[in-house]
């Protein structure tokens, strides 16, 4: 990142943290502020392309452009170790070039901007809220249709059969006797109520070989298609 985005990124996290500078007094003349500056107390500030800034939010005080532009020459001026003294210096005489009376007018005024900005942040914190839960509402339509493409793609005949058998459908004892075309009406019921999509329904050849498969004995019988060693629950 250049130094020039560094610069502007740790002004904007300021504002973002204290707020505007132009609600705050000057720490200087008391008039109202435009600036935050940096107050080169930093031990670890940053220093690129002639611009020098504190990563930390801490290290910033309202001042007026005037008393912004004097406080930096006096830095470049005296240093650090001199700075206080030059503070102290003028402080004095940015406080007398404004009147009292200017400073409860510009206070006043602040007051109001405070205000009005408060509204504002609570305006729009409402609708970054609503626009927040419009999102995460999409968001989970979305996740929830995921998993439902997710399923079917993950879904065939055979897997219809879970739940199913066993289940509605389970092992009994050799002498069970189910007559097939039961059994599959019973199936078909349950795929119902369930709601697997009729791509995924076994007809009836399917779900009789399916069920062979999984060891259950079909025999033909005087009553019709039978399987044993099942039954209905």
């Amino acid at each position: 990142m250049s130094a020039e985005y560094e610069y502007a990124r740790i002004h904007r996290d300021v504002v973002m943290c204290h707020g505007k500078a132009n609600v705050n007094a000057c720490t200087f003349c008391g008039g109202t502020a435009t600036d935050w500056a940096y107050n080169w107390r930093d031990s670890k500030q940053r220093e690129a392309d002639g611009r020098v800034w504190s990563e930390s939010t801490a290290y910033y005080i309202p001042l007026c452009r005037t008393d912004h532009k004097l406080f930096d020459a006096a830095y470049r001026r005296v240093g650090l170790a001199g700075l206080d003294a030059e503070v102290e210096r003028l402080k004095p005489l940015a406080w007398a070039r404004l009147t009292d009376e200017r400073r409860e007018v510009e206070a006043q005024q602040r007051t109001r901007q405070f205000e009005i900005n408060e509204a504002v942040i609570a305006a729009n914190e409402e609708r970054v809220f609503a626009r927040h839960e419009t999102r995460q509402a999409k968001l989970r339509e979305e996740a929830a249709a995921r998993a439902k493409r997710e399923a079917e793609r993950a879904m065939t005949q055979e897997s219809t059969l879970h739940g199913f058998f066993p289940g509605i459908l389970v092992p009994a004892d050799e002498s069970a006797r189910l007559l097939a075309d039961e059994a599959f009406r019973a199936y078909a019921a349950w795929c119902e109520r369930e709601a697997f999509p009729a791509r995924f329904r076994m007809g009836r050849s399917t779900f009789y070989r399916v069920l062979a498969e999984h060891g259950v004995e079909r025999r033909k019988t005087s009553e019709g298609v039978t399987f044993f060693g099942i039954a209905l629950i």
